[in-house]
């Protein structure tokens, strides 16, 4: 399995969520190059177009404003993701200035366990794209979330199949 992207591209619309075709045959060139065996008509799986804010700015935006009680955080790109811990711990030092510290400080403080991945398969197929966590229900609407799901389902099949035809 093969994804390719994502691309940025700027737009004025906050709208407008169509597939340019150019980008998506340059794509295919880009996928061409490096595989170029493959048939990119025959393994198409599908596509999807998201707007993300952003800002003109490179670096990640994040003011406080102490007389507002506010932190912003803005201009969070793809890079977020990974870093998502540093952020938070810059944000939580720049709390520290504008707030009181607490009063006492929790003495347990306890996780919540997600589902493990075969429980979130399981029950994606088994609820028509819904999973359950901590007694709420959600749709899977991420293209590659439903993409992955399927695709684990798909190869735990075959697994068993070939598992199966052994004995």
């Amino acid at each position: 399995q093969l994804v390719v992207g994502p691309t940025a591209l700027d737009q004025e619309s906050r709208t407008d969520r169509s597939v340019d075709r150019e980008v998506a045959k340059e794509l295919d060139k880009c996928i061409q190059r490096v595989l170029p065996q493959l048939d990119v008509e025959a393994s198409y799986v599908g596509e999807y177009v998201g707007i993300r804010p952003g800002t003109d700015q490179r670096d990640y935006q994040i003011h406080l404003y102490p007389q507002k009680n506010w932190i912003a955080v803005a201009g969070i790109r793809s890079t977020g993701l990974t870093a998502s811990l540093g952020i938070g711990n810059y944000v939580q030092r720049l709390l520290c200035c504008i707030l009181e510290p607490p009063k006492e400080k929790p003495s347990n403080i306890q996780t919540t366990p997600m589902p493990s991945l075969e429980e979130l398969v399981n029950d994606f197929h088994e609820n028509q794209g819904y999973v359950h966590i901590h007694g709420r229900r959600f749709r899977v609407t991420h293209p590659l979330s439903i993409f992955g799901l399927r695709s684990l389902t798909q190869s735990r099949q075959q697994l068993k199949s070939k598992n199966q035809s052994k004995l």
